[in-house]
């Protein structure tokens, strides 16, 4: 199977928040669906942005510490609540995740359902 120039230039684009898992799935269901041997730009079927989970941090200008929290919490809830999947996620490892949670007192139900970081979290510099 080969990739159109076009494509690949989709797949260079794409910012890839699921990383080498995305990438393959992506790939997979190009392949199924493809009825000639190369991929086009039309066979790249990406997850809708609302499914990704894209971290916006909203009009706020918030230290550094209440952004971190704040993604902390978005990736949680975009893992499901996985402690394990999120920290792979952020690239640091489970333990270091949990520590930050403490720090931030984020729940450790967090992100199990869908749910707002709650205000007080948003808006503490602490």
């Amino acid at each position: 199977m080969k990739i159109s120039s076009s494509a690949l230039a989709m797949l260079e684009r794409y910012p890839w928040p699921g990383n080498i898992r995305e990438l393959r799935n992506v790939l997979e269901r190009a392949a199924l669906i493809s009825e000639s041997n190369v991929l086009r730009p039309e066979h790249l079927l990406f997850q809708p942005a609302s499914n990704l989970g894209a971290f916006a941090p909203g009009e706020s200008n918030g230290t550094l510490k209440e952004l971190e929290r704040a993604y902390i919490f978005h990736v949680l809830n975009a893992e499901g609540g996985s402690v394990e999947r999120a920290a792979r996620r952020l690239g640091i490892p489970r333990s270091s995740l949990y520590n930050k949670m403490r720090r931030f007192d984020i729940p450790q139900g967090a992100g199990r359902i869908p749910y707002e970081l709650p205000p007080r979290l948003a808006r503490e510099g602490g």
